[in-house]
């Protein structure tokens, strides 16, 4: 799978600027190429398994480019300035919006975003950036009476990571139960407090 090895820069000039980190002929930041729009280009490439980068500018359009040489391979036109980074997702599409109030979804050559530390604006399409990861194992509730109000949740922890349980009875306002040092193998939340809603919630961060 072809890896973009180049540092991508927008700037507010018309043009998205390709800088080599890595090239074995160029020496590091030289330029590799430039590819000039029709306005202003203040928003951040995300870059394509394929190589391909997307790209939105204030001239109404989103581009995609060869990320080898600059090339232009498509570009489609918008009602107004697109002013947002584009988001690639796991099957390759590619979805940006504009000022004309639309949000866009393109088919792409690309099967999802490039295997790269950041590979679009804020690092991934939920725009987490660096944020801790849910816990991605599924919550094991274990109740021993449901009449009861004091249970027990268990769940597998990231050693040196740090997990927040919380509840809710709308889905809107949590609070804390309790906060839990990771271990790098299972541990277990009792809430001992009486419910006092008909439903509760509980989550961890």
């Amino acid at each position: 799978m072809p890896q973009l090895k180049n540092l991508l820069i927008s700037t507010f000039s018309a043009a998205v600027i390709c800088s080599s980190t890595l090239g074995q002929e160029l020496k590091q930041g030289d330029l590799i190429w430039e590819f000039e729009t029709e306005s202003y280009v203040a928003t951040s490439p995300s870059i394509g398994a394929d190589g391909t980068v997307y790209v939105g500018s204030d001239d109404r359009n989103v581009y995609a480019l060869d990320g080898k040489i600059g090339a232009k391979q498509w570009k489609f036109r918008t009602g107004s300035y697109v002013a947002s980074s584009p988001a690639i997702v796991a099957d390759g599409t590619v979805y940006v919006g504009s000022r004309d109030y639309n949000v866009y979804a393109f088919e792409t050559s690309s099967t999802g975003p490039a295997d790269s530390s950041w590979p679009m604006f804020s690092q991934n399409a939920q725009r987490t950036e660096r944020a801790p990861t849910s816990v991605s194992d599924a919550l094991q509730i274990t109740i021993s009476d449901k009449t009861a109000w004091s249970f027990i949740v268990s769940f597998i922890t990231l050693e040196d990571s740090t997990y927040v349980f919380q509840a809710s009875a709308d889905l809107k306002n949590w609070s804390k139960v309790e906060e839990v040092n990771g271990t790098g193998d299972e541990v277990k939340v009792t809430d001992r407090r009486e419910a006092i809603f008909q439903k509760q919630y509980y989550r961890v961060k």
